[in-house]
């Protein structure tokens, strides 16, 4: 018997939280050059050395795909930053799904509202891309994916009856 497979990448923008450092590291930029224009260059030559490095590790983390591989209904979702660092975030079976709705339905954005679901956001975050998010509904969370035509063609096939109208 052959495997049913499909596999996805999505690069994804950086969440929030990882903007925090980046934008920490502008403030002390011209906290340092502040210090160097008023003649401390013994404290503000350190902080803008100690500045620069900050600066080059934390944009460093902020290249992000999520890469989906689909085999048979099972799926594994990895995180990979910087096209180099790769890790295993969320999986599950076939039989595990519940249920799934397209992000923009009503049936989900009703459900969303309730505030009853635990969201995994795997997607790409850009909203004018959401008519391609997909709601899995899987055990005790809501995994969000964003699928592309063979994608969501594999989905139809391996889920029948489970991909809701709405």
């Amino acid at each position: 018997m052959m495997d049913n497979y499909v596999e996805q990448i999505v690069p994804s923008k950086a969440k929030g939280a990882l903007l925090i450092p980046v934008v920490l590291t502008y403030v002390l930029l011209f906290v340092g050059m502040g210090l160097m224009f008023f003649g401390l260059a013994q404290l503000g030559l350190p902080l803008l050395v100690i500045d620069i490095v900050v600066f080059f590790i934390s944009t460093h983390n902020l290249k992000i795909e999520y890469e989906y591989i689909f085999t048979n209904g099972d799926l594994d979702v990895a995180r990979i930053r910087n096209k180099a660092s790769r890790k295993a975030v969320f999986s599950f079976e076939q039989g595990e799904v519940q249920r799934i709705l397209s992000y923009q339905g009503e049936k989900f954005q009703n459900e969303k509202s309730l505030g009853r679901v635990k969201i995994k956001d795997f997607t790409s975050m850009r909203e004018k891309r959401a008519d391609e998010w997909y709601a899995f509904f899987v055990k005790d969370a809501v995994v969000l994916l964003e699928l592309n035509e063979k994608t969501l063609e594999h989905v139809k096939t391996v889920f029948k009856g489970k991909l809701e109208k709405g």
